[in-house]
């Protein structure tokens, strides 16, 4: 589905599962629309085995239906935060275990990014603190803010901040309000 910002309505998109390589079995995946006018789905856990994966596609927002296979995460991870800067694409954390009862999570730390230009995954430096259904935002065109999440079965309240110049995170000394995990955050621009 897409929300139509000219009459503010949900429209169903179209989708040929004969022609697309994405057949809509994951959950908990990461998801993002770049500037270049693609969609990019990473991650996620098959809907039928809880297994995570580390699978990546891509679509033209312009015919969001069709999806094709690119190339594939370095680690498997799903819940994880994602997010576009640069050229790039960012995984950031999740968990890379079985989604079932009775299977306890393991929260990743470990970040990669993806080279649009390239088609390659590339490791860069782990965050401070494991964590997976993070909220995530880009602020300007160097660093990445990462809000929240879990950390096993533990609800963060930390915020942490990652320099794409750097490769560096560095934990933030202000903190959330209460714990919170799967959040959304947006910038907001001065003077808006």
């Amino acid at each position: 589905m897409k929300f139509n910002l000219n009459n503010l309505r949900w429209e169903k998109l179209k989708y040929d599962s004969s022609t697309s390589a994405y057949t809509g079995n994951l959950r908990y995946t990461g998801g993002s629309v770049t500037v270049n006018g693609f969609i990019y789905i990473t991650g996620g856990s098959l809907v039928s085995s809880g297994e995570a994966v580390n699978t990546c596609f891509e679509a033209r927002v312009s015919s969001p239906g069709r999806f094709i296979r690119k190339k594939s995460l370095l680690n498997k991870r799903y819940a994880h935060a994602f997010v576009c800067i640069n050229g790039y694409i960012y995984a950031l954390g999740g968990f890379d275990n079985r989604d079932a009862d009775g299977v306890a999570p393991n929260t990743l730390d470990f970040c990669e990014r993806y080279s649009l230009h390239e088609n390659k995954w590339y490791l860069m430096c782990s965050m401070n603190e494991a964590r997976a259904f993070a909220g995530v935002t880009p602020i300007g065109d160097q660093f990445i803010y990462l809000f929240g999440g879990f950390h096993d079965y533990d609800v963060l309240q930390s915020i942490e901040k990652y320099d794409a110049v750097l490769d560096s995170w560095v934990t933030l000394y202000v903190k959330l309000p209460v714990p919170l995990a799967k959040l959304g955050v947006a910038p907001i621009e001065s003077g808006r």
